[in-house]
Protein backbone atom coordinates (compact mmCIF):
# COMPACT_ATOMS: atom_id res chain seq x y z
CA UNK A 1 0.00 0.00 0.00
CA UNK A 2 0.93 3.65 -0.45
CA UNK A 3 0.57 6.54 1.66
CA UNK A 4 -2.92 8.60 0.79
CA UNK A 5 -1.22 11.97 0.27
CA UNK A 6 -3.55 15.01 1.00
CA UNK A 7 -4.55 17.65 -2.07
CA UNK A 8 -4.47 21.30 -0.99
CA UNK A 9 -8.52 20.78 -0.63
CA UNK A 10 -8.03 18.10 2.85
CA UNK A 11 -6.69 18.18 5.92
CA UNK A 12 -2.97 18.07 6.95
CA UNK A 13 -1.74 15.56 8.46
CA UNK A 14 -1.27 17.05 12.04
CA UNK A 15 -5.19 17.17 11.64
CA UNK A 16 -5.89 13.76 10.34
CA UNK A 17 -4.03 12.25 12.91
CA UNK A 18 -5.47 14.61 15.74
CA UNK A 19 -9.07 13.35 14.27
CA UNK A 20 -7.77 9.67 14.31
CA UNK A 21 -6.65 9.42 17.88
CA UNK A 22 -10.14 11.15 19.24
CA UNK A 23 -11.97 8.76 16.96
CA UNK A 24 -10.15 5.93 18.72
CA UNK A 25 -10.96 6.95 22.10
CA UNK A 26 -14.91 7.24 20.86
CA UNK A 27 -14.81 3.80 19.67
CA UNK A 28 -13.26 2.43 22.93
CA UNK A 29 -15.74 4.48 25.42
CA UNK A 30 -18.84 3.49 23.00
CA UNK A 31 -18.14 -0.65 23.35
CA UNK A 32 -17.55 0.27 27.23
CA UNK A 33 -20.55 1.80 27.04
CA UNK A 34 -19.54 5.68 28.50
CA UNK A 35 -20.76 9.11 26.79
CA UNK A 36 -18.22 10.95 24.86
CA UNK A 37 -18.68 15.22 25.53
CA UNK A 38 -16.19 18.01 23.59
CA UNK A 39 -15.19 20.51 26.33
CA UNK A 40 -16.20 24.08 25.29
CA UNK A 41 -12.74 24.96 25.19
CA UNK A 42 -8.82 23.53 25.75
CA UNK A 43 -7.72 25.87 27.81
CA UNK A 44 -6.62 22.88 30.18
CA UNK A 45 -5.10 20.36 27.36
CA UNK A 46 -8.65 18.10 27.84
CA UNK A 47 -9.64 17.08 24.29
CA UNK A 48 -12.62 14.75 25.95
CA UNK A 49 -14.43 13.92 28.22
CA UNK A 50 -15.99 10.54 29.39
CA UNK A 51 -18.79 10.47 31.55
CA UNK A 52 -20.55 7.12 33.08
CA UNK A 53 -24.26 7.42 32.40
CA UNK A 54 -25.65 5.27 35.13
CA UNK A 55 -25.15 3.99 38.77
CA UNK A 56 -22.04 6.62 39.97
CA UNK A 57 -21.61 9.12 37.99
CA UNK A 58 -17.88 8.71 36.50
CA UNK A 59 -15.69 11.04 34.71
CA UNK A 60 -12.57 11.18 33.75
CA UNK A 61 -10.89 14.01 31.20
CA UNK A 62 -8.87 12.37 28.57
CA UNK A 63 -5.78 14.53 26.25
CA UNK A 64 -5.67 12.48 23.26
CA UNK A 65 -2.30 12.64 20.76
CA UNK A 66 -1.74 10.33 17.65
CA UNK A 67 1.62 9.52 16.23
CA UNK A 68 3.52 7.76 13.47
CA UNK A 69 6.79 8.64 15.80
CA UNK A 70 6.66 5.28 18.17
CA UNK A 71 7.29 1.77 17.20
CA UNK A 72 6.39 -0.10 20.41
CA UNK A 73 9.08 -2.33 21.51
CA UNK A 74 10.35 -2.88 25.32
CA UNK A 75 8.29 -2.52 28.02
CA UNK A 76 7.40 1.08 27.75
CA UNK A 77 6.86 3.80 24.98
CA UNK A 78 8.62 7.26 25.33
CA UNK A 79 5.94 10.15 24.11
CA UNK A 80 7.45 13.80 24.34
CA UNK A 81 4.79 16.24 25.65
CA UNK A 82 4.36 19.56 25.75
CA UNK A 83 5.38 21.45 29.28
CA UNK A 84 1.79 22.68 28.85
CA UNK A 85 0.43 19.87 28.54
CA UNK A 86 2.41 17.85 31.58
CA UNK A 87 1.66 20.66 34.06
CA UNK A 88 -1.96 20.12 32.96
CA UNK A 89 -2.40 17.10 32.80
CA UNK A 90 -0.27 16.36 36.36
CA UNK A 91 -2.39 18.87 38.44
CA UNK A 92 -4.70 17.35 41.71
CA UNK A 93 -7.93 18.39 40.26
CA UNK A 94 -11.15 16.75 40.77
CA UNK A 95 -11.45 15.18 38.15
CA UNK A 96 -8.82 12.93 37.00
CA UNK A 97 -7.03 13.75 33.82
CA UNK A 98 -5.63 11.30 31.57
CA UNK A 99 -2.77 10.95 28.78
CA UNK A 100 -4.10 8.94 25.36
CA UNK A 101 -1.08 8.52 23.07
CA UNK A 102 -2.34 6.61 20.05
CA UNK A 103 0.30 5.23 17.73
CA UNK A 104 -0.71 3.80 14.04
CA UNK A 105 1.64 3.31 11.30
CA UNK A 106 3.44 5.58 9.03
CA UNK A 107 1.63 4.66 6.10
CA UNK A 108 -1.92 6.58 6.51
CA UNK A 109 -3.40 4.11 3.85
CA UNK A 110 -2.85 1.65 6.74
CA UNK A 111 -4.79 3.55 9.63
CA UNK A 112 -7.62 1.92 8.80
CA UNK A 113 -9.09 -1.05 6.05
CA UNK A 114 -12.54 -1.79 6.49
CA UNK A 115 -14.70 -4.91 4.49
CA UNK A 116 -18.18 -5.73 4.77
CA UNK A 117 -17.35 -8.52 8.07
CA UNK A 118 -15.44 -5.87 10.19
CA UNK A 119 -13.46 -2.02 10.43
CA UNK A 120 -9.92 -2.48 11.55
CA UNK A 121 -8.11 0.43 13.40
CA UNK A 122 -4.29 0.45 13.31
CA UNK A 123 -2.55 -0.38 16.41
CA UNK A 124 -3.19 0.85 19.92
CA UNK A 125 -3.28 3.82 22.57
CA UNK A 126 -1.75 3.93 25.38
CA UNK A 127 -2.99 5.66 28.65
CA UNK A 128 -1.06 6.85 31.63
CA UNK A 129 -1.78 9.22 34.54
CA UNK A 130 0.28 12.08 35.40
CA UNK A 131 -1.19 12.92 38.32
CA UNK A 132 1.22 13.87 41.05
CA UNK A 133 3.94 13.57 39.26
CA UNK A 134 6.80 16.60 40.37
CA UNK A 135 7.12 19.84 38.68
CA UNK A 136 10.07 19.28 35.63
CA UNK A 137 12.77 22.06 34.49
CA UNK A 138 11.92 21.04 31.13
CA UNK A 139 10.49 24.47 29.04
CA UNK A 140 9.38 23.22 26.01
CA UNK A 141 8.57 19.48 26.32
CA UNK A 142 8.85 16.42 28.79
CA UNK A 143 9.28 12.77 27.73
CA UNK A 144 6.90 10.72 29.92
CA UNK A 145 7.61 6.77 29.60
CA UNK A 146 4.08 4.63 29.73
CA UNK A 147 3.83 1.27 29.92
CA UNK A 148 3.11 -1.17 27.31
CA UNK A 149 0.82 -3.17 29.75
CA UNK A 150 -1.16 0.23 30.07
CA UNK A 151 -3.09 -0.76 26.48
CA UNK A 152 -6.43 1.35 26.77
CA UNK A 153 -9.21 -1.13 25.75
CA UNK A 154 -13.03 -0.56 26.89
CA UNK A 155 -11.79 -3.38 29.67
CA UNK A 156 -9.28 -0.77 30.92
CA UNK A 157 -11.28 2.08 30.64
CA UNK A 158 -14.20 0.77 32.50
CA UNK A 159 -11.31 0.06 35.34
CA UNK A 160 -10.02 3.67 35.10
CA UNK A 161 -13.37 5.03 35.45
CA UNK A 162 -14.29 2.86 38.44
CA UNK A 163 -10.38 3.73 40.18
CA UNK A 164 -10.28 7.27 39.31
CA UNK A 165 -7.28 6.77 37.14
CA UNK A 166 -4.93 6.38 39.80
CA UNK A 167 -1.15 5.87 38.57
Amino acid sequence: MSAIIPTKDELPLSERLATLGVVHLRAIAAVAGYAVALPEADYDSIDLIVRSRRGKRWQLDFQVKCTTQIVPSGESISFDLSKKNYDDLRADTIIPRVLLVVVVPKDNSAWLQQNERRMHLRRCGYWFSLRGFESNSNTSSVTVRIPRTQLLTPAALQDLMTQGATP
